[in-house]
């Protein structure tokens, strides 16, 4: 208890003593309350004659009217008995009423002139003495400012009255009396009480600014101020556990919420964004712009997504949609929102993620198509074969010439049947080896493969009346030959089928240090745009009952795909309709490893 006590001893012997001394300066305050009420008056008298002044300056500068401002300062000498100056901004006197302007000095290194430029309010007051009489004045200075700019300044002033400015001994030595007393308490209170309370502000600013300082206590005369600082340094050191645990989760969930593969927002009850990750962005199509508080409708327009955020804002269980992003190429996403409430029950946002599931809805479709494709292919041939052996069969209602048709038919059907297995296989085989990466790689002449190939369509060329014509640079290419040469046989053999008779399919070979460019052109119907992008699916067909008719598999420009990217290349087509198509596989030379180049 020692310190407690201590403590307010401590203050106790300070306080009575202001306290007396308070007392008696209240009693001899109003010996001097004249003295402050009568230079208050004066003040405001200066402050009155200093807006009389202003109000009678006209507008413009003050350099030019420097006689009308002479004469206004004469007639303020004449009105009152105050001493009215009017100065330039730098100080040089332009007008005074007791004197002529160019006998004064510049009188920028006053005190009142000096506060009043730096003062907020425009004004500065001081008193000092006259330089040529000596006596005391009360000198109030203000700002001439038009339209915010500063012109000059108004400088009044009247002499101090004897009565005012008589000292009282008395009042003196009680208000030095005062001040001692005043300086003593303070002294104690800063000893004892500010300055350990300082102390624990600095030592916790420190700590916030290094969570590894420590909460150092010092030994405080106060039992009052060492609890307290006692409580502060266990208050400290749970906050900067908690803290820290608080930095290290949230560090974890920044890092799992930009790492998410899936897109991932936040908006509030408004629709607009408070947070998303970068996958978000790509999806927006943001680039490096900031989307925070923009509403969903201004970053992207999709009737299905903001039917989705009003629904998932609207309730308080999960929400789950499938989500089409209409485009080039269509993206489908599974939606899954959940809206956010405030703790109370009001739902203030929501958390939407999009997860993109283009490509299991593309190979679901393949799926399909492929099944179904499969089960018709082999189907029509299978149902053609089965009709024609049981009439052979019944032979007493067949004759030798009708028997001999069917066989050609079931002849036919059976090597389509042949064809359909043959891409199939071939396709398998493609994929197998382009994803073990074990394709086979030759250096080839360029100009030998076209021929080759061209050699192999001559007999339909030739039934078609289509004239093949080869142009090739000479030259060797990395590739594997068998494989080449099957892709060129399917674009040229499509090339005869669906051209005209009499027409010509031009087979074209460029290399380049870059890449080997081969094209096949022909004046066929040509591909509508909507088909484009689908003809090299396996299977798919333009006029589907005119390419099954011809003895297509439906297979030949899918196996043609898979060839040039087992060659790390890329085919494509332009075509209009009418007229004609042209074909072009392009294989990069430096991206394929030959036997030379191990």
């Amino acid at each position: 208890m020692l310190r407690y006590r201590s403590f307010f001893v401590l203050i106790g012997m300070w306080i009575l003593p202001v306290c007396l001394v308070t007392v008696i300066v209240a009693a001899w305050s109003m010996g001097i309350f004249v003295q402050n009420t009568a230079r208050d008056t004066i003040q405001k008298a200066l402050r009155t004659q200093i807006r009389f002044v202003e109000m009678n300056i006209p507008e413009g500068r003050l350099e030019d009217q420097i006689d009308g401002l002479q004469d206004l300062c004469f007639k303020m000498r004449d009105f009152s008995d105050c001493h009215v100056t009017i100065t330039r901004l730098n100080g040089d006197v332009l007008a005074d009423s007791h004197t002529q302007p160019w006998k004064l000095m510049n009188q920028a290194h006053q005190p009142e002139m000096i506060n009043a430029k730096n003062d907020s309010s425009g004004m500065g007051l001081a008193i000092r003495s006259d330089p040529d009489t000596g006596i005391k004045h009360y000198y109030l200075a203000s700002q001439i400012a038009r339209d915010g700019k500063v012109l000059g300044f108004i400088r009044v002033s009247v002499p101090r009255t004897g009565s005012m400015s008589s000292p009282i001994k008395t009042i003196v030595s009680l208000l030095f009396l005062l001040a001692v007393s005043v300086i003593s308490v303070r002294y104690m209170i800063r000893k004892h009480l500010v300055e350990p309370v300082h102390s624990m502000t600095l030592a916790a600013d420190e700590m916030t600014a290094n969570l590894q300082q420590k909460f150092l206590t010092a030994d405080y005369k106060s039992k009052e101020l060492s609890d307290l600082a006692g409580a502060l340094e266990r208050v400290t050191e749970k906050f900067r556990d908690r803290l820290r645990m608080e930095i290290r989760q949230k560090r974890q969930l920044e890092t799992m919420f930009r790492s998410m593969v899936d897109a991932v927002f936040v908006v509030d009850n408004q629709e607009c964004i408070l947070r998303y990750n970068q996958a978000a962005t790509s999806l927006f199509q943001a680039g490096e712009t900031d989307i925070s508080g923009r509403t969903i409708l201004e970053v992207i327009r999709n009737t299905q997504l903001h039917q989705f955020i009003r629904k998932t804002l609207s309730r308080n269980d999960p929400q789950e949609d499938e989500i089409v992003f209409h485009g080039y190429e269509d993206l489908y996403f599974k939606a899954t929102g959940v809206a956010i409430d405030d703790g109370e029950g009001t739902i203030i946002g929501a958390m939407v993620v999009l997860n993109n599931v283009t490509r299991i809805r593309k190979l679901e479709r393949i799926r399909k198509d492929f099944v179904a494709n499969v089960s018709h292919e082999l189907k029509t041939p299978i149902t053609a074969i089965q009709g024609f052996v049981e009439t052979l069969l019944d032979s007493d209602l067949v004759e030798a010439d009708s028997a001999l048709r069917f066989l050609r038919i079931i002849l036919k059907q059976t090597r389509q049947l042949h064809a359909v297995i043959e891409d199939l296989l071939s396709l398998s085989r493609l994929e197998q080896t382009s994803m073990n990466g074990d394709i086979k790689m030759d250096v080839l002449s360029l100009e030998s493969v076209l021929s080759a190939a061209v050699a192999s369509c001559e007999t339909s060329a030739t039934e078609q009346s289509v004239i093949l014509r080869v142009e090739s640079d000479s030259g060797e290419i990395p590739g594997n030959r068998t494989l080449l040469r099957q892709a060129v046989v399917n674009l040229v053999d499509n090339a005869i089928k669906y051209g005209p008779e009499h027409s010509e399919v031009i087979i074209e070979g460029r290399i380049s240090p870059q890449k080997v460019t081969i094209r096949v052109i022909d004046n066929g119907p040509g591909i509508p745009i909507e088909y484009r992008e689908r003809i090299f699916e396996r299977f798919y067909r333009i006029e589907k009952s005119r390419s099954r008719d011809l003895g297509g598999s439906g297979l030949g420009l899918a196996i043609v795909k898979h060839i040039v990217q087992a060659h790390h290349g890329h085919v494509t087509v332009q075509s209009e309709p009418g007229r004609g198509s042209i074909f072009t596989i392009e294989v990069p030379l430096k991206s394929i490893e030959t036997p030379d180049a191990e």
